[in-house]
């Protein structure tokens, strides 16, 4: 609390994160402020959703895009191998498919990519798919975690608040 970095003498606060934590040290310089405590608060970006506004990249992001990529290469790997394979990839991105877009875009493997930003009908998801697999025998779909919610919106997925 403000009062503790007042009591403590503290002049600088670092603070490593994500909007959360750069929410909650903007709180913490208006608290200070009010206390008229000098203390200078730095923020570093630190989210892989790459997400905060002015910055061009954050610290983790690349190397969630690699990982991921790393996943859907794998999947390519299994779809490829097995007779009428789907290879399905759920990547993280609650509100922002920007990790799932970027690694999607590295490895040039996927057909489907479904991300939380994006309206889907799930009628037309099922006929793309089953297009594919009759022409290639095989699937990649990459989906961000977040999509359960767009999909509520658009009236296609369950009611409840559950995985999708």
């Amino acid at each position: 609390s403000a009062a503790t970095l007042t009591q403590a003498g503290v002049r600088q606060l670092f603070v490593i994160g994500g909007d959360g934590s750069q929410k909650g040290a903007g709180d913490i310089l208006a608290l200070l402020a009010a206390e008229e405590h000098a203390c200078a608060v730095i923020n570093i970006p630190k989210t892989i959703d790459n997400d905060l506004p002015v910055m061009d990249k954050t610290f983790g992001f690349d190397t969630a895009v690699c990982e991921a990529k790393k996943a859907i290469e794998s999947a390519y790997v299994e779809a490829t191998c097995n007779a009428n394979c789907i290879g399905m990839v759920k990547l993280l991105g609650k509100e922002s498919g920007f990790v799932t877009l970027n690694a999607v875009m590295a490895s040039r493997v996927v057909d489907l990519c479904i991300v939380p930003e994006m309206n889907v009908d799930m009628g037309k998801v099922l006929a793309y798919c089953q297009d594919v697999m009759q022409r290639q025998g095989h699937a990649v779909i990459v989906i961000t975690d977040g999509c359960g919610e767009s999909l509520r919106r658009c009236g296609n997925g369950p009611e409840e608040e559950e995985d999708v």
